[in-house]
């Protein structure tokens, strides 16, 4: 069950018209963020997790398969990119045998990618080849699900169905591939039941 209800409000001109800019709740996390995108170049399926030198630098800094759990967030500012961060528990999974690397704690998600700012959209998104994937039965960079899941920002987590669903196309509408088709495809989302955890 929730622990509060989504903060949000509703954009009234310019070429956001209509799109929810939804507010952090709760505490907000502070780990400082490295900026990292999510891309998919044209005339490729994979996706890419993308370091860039900073928010407003666009050059590349290095890249690598997106793989595991990622958090994710639109920014009101940003619309256009997907900022992405491995998910907490990816990562502990990930770094447990490797003493340096400490649990970055609950300092780590949404509001810290988001620097405490606005967004059209938070989540969860999950590739092929992480920690997690004992098996390996999916490739690195392959999309495999994405989320409402987040536990600041609370995108769309009063909406249901086919209401949901419009939500989240007309929150993300912003985000492109190099090819101009939605970075986060449709018929890869699955709507987050909070009763599941």
């Amino acid at each position: 069950m929730m622990a509060s209800k989504p903060r949000f409000s509703v954009l009234q001109d310019g070429p956001y018209k209509g799109t929810f800019s939804y507010q952090p709740t709760g505490v907000p996390q502070e780990e400082a963020f490295k900026p990292r995108r999510l891309i998919r170049r044209a005339g490729s399926a994979n996706y890419l997790a993308v370091v860039y030198g900073s928010r407003t630098d666009d050059t590349e800094k290095g890249e690598g398969l997106a793989h595991g759990w990622y958090d994710f967030v639109v920014t009101e500012a940003q619309p256009g990119i997907c900022w992405i961060r491995r998910e907490r528990n990816d990562r502990s999974v990930k770094y447990r045998n490797q003493p340096k690397h400490k649990d970055p704690g609950m300092d780590r998600g949404h509001s810290a990618i988001a620097e405490g700012g606005n967004v059209f959209f938070a989540g969860i998104v999950l590739f092929g080849g992480g920690p997690l994937d004992k098996k390996k039965k999916t490739e690195p960079g392959v999309l495999m699900v994405w989320q409402n899941k987040s536990g600041h920002y609370l995108c769309g987590m009063t909406m249901t169905g086919e209401a949901l669903k419009s939500h989240v196309v007309q929150q993300t509408r912003f985000l492109k591939g190099f090819d101009e088709q939605p970075l986060l495809p449709m018929d890869k989302f699955v709507p987050y039941d909070p009763s599941g955890d």
